[in-house]
């Protein structure tokens, strides 16, 4: 059984478009959908970003809020780690309607755990500590709150990566596991990513798409700072 992971998709319709054709074309099938949160800001289209999403939201199997839908509802917004964050999700709150309200208001709050095809698997946005704006250090990957979980998917960071921790007593393993950012990667790569997991075989396929920044950029007026702007096309 395979699982296509979003997150961080950042109101970026063209990135998002790419990457579902993308995985449709490569993939063959309509895989399930895990996605870690942070639909909303930084980009101009928050509502047609939300309506292409819900457009495959009969494939989900999760759907969790992160930091910026949470911030949407007044949680944790003095956490921005500059006011262009908070500037950003303002826009969102001047411009989101009714269905993208309602999109945001129905993703699962937390972290969310699964059992696919036997396999423990936790959802969450940051990391246990800190479901929102926490980043998964490795350290944080050795907790033993992870311990009885086969995989541990997570965003935020908007950076890809994957990093076991097994205990050989137990022979027992643990798959970390980011996809990365569909709408804003920061690992200076600036194309799209995504990933796929076989959650049977445990094998973990990240992927980048190419797709047209220009016109992404295009979009943007004063309403949104340059920066976020700027930095699609350097992927930082």
């Amino acid at each position: 059984m395979k699982v296509l992971l979003l997150s961080d998709i950042h109101a970026n319709l063209t990135a998002l478009r790419a990457v579902l054709t993308h995985a449709a074309n490569k993939y063959g099938v309509a895989l399930p959908i895990i996605h870690l949160g942070d639909v909303i800001d930084y980009c101009m289209r928050p509502n047609e970003t939300i309506n292409e999403l819900a457009q495959v939201s009969d494939r989900f199997v999760a759907n969790i809020r992160g930091n910026h839908e949470m911030a949407y509802f007044g949680v944790e917004a003095d956490r921005f780690s500059s006011p262009r964050g908070l500037e950003a999700n303002q826009f969102t709150q001047r411009h989101l309607d009714g269905d993208g309200k309602r999109f945001i208001f129905d993703m699962e709050i937390g972290d969310k755990e699964l059992t696919l095809d036997g396999r423990r698997i936790l959802c969450v946005h940051g990391d246990r500590h800190d479901l929102y704006w926490g980043k998964m250090p490795v350290e944080e990957m050795n907790d033993v709150c992870y311990e009885s979980f086969d995989f541990v998917f997570n965003g935020h960071t908007h950076v890809p990566h994957l990093h076991y921790v097994a205990d050989k007593k137990s022979g027992r393993r643990t798959s970390f596991v980011n996809p990365g950012s569909v709408g804003q990667p920061r690992n200076c790569n600036p194309l799209a990513q995504y990933a796929v997991v076989d959650i049977t075989s445990t094998a973990v396929c990240f992927e980048a798409v190419q797709y047209d920044v220009a016109t992404e950029q295009a979009l943007f007026n004063d309403e949104l700072h340059p920066y976020y702007k700027d930095r699609l096309e350097k992927g930082i």
